[in-house]
């Protein structure tokens, strides 16, 4: 009588692994994702400088590809010996891809600049 008692529990046991078994997948198939692919678009930019007495022009050429880039946002920044960058202007392109800033140095020392084009 006993081995007839726990064919039903068996039964269930049965059950439950397979309702288990078949949970886990449909789990599994909710939460599957695809890769993740990064890409960073860059435009080139080229900076010149020059100097007349102590005003430094600062000209930023955009280009994608070989061709110039028309309004494009460039931030231009000055670092003076060394120390945090700061902005100091903000311009876009014209339609040979340039944008040009001018800077007063107060100062003697070391002046750096960078431009960074901003991709809309």
């Amino acid at each position: 009588m006993a081995k007839n008692s726990m064919k039903p529990i068996l039964c269930v046991a049965l059950l439950l692994c397979i309702a288990g078994a078949i949970l886990n997948v449909t789990y599994g198939l909710i939460f599957i994702s695809s890769d993740v692919s990064h890409e960073d678009i860059q435009y080139e930019v080229t900076l010149l400088t020059s100097v007349v007495n102590s005003e430094i022009t600062v000209k930023a050429t955009v280009t994608n590809n070989d061709s110039p880039v028309a309004g494009i946002n460039v931030d231009f920044y000055c670092s003076y010996n060394g120390g945090d960058w700061a902005i100091i202007e903000s311009q876009l392109t014209d339609a040979n891809g340039d944008a040009q800033a001018t800077y007063t140095a107060t100062a003697n020392g070391g002046f750096d600049f960078k431009a960074i084009a901003t991709v809309p």
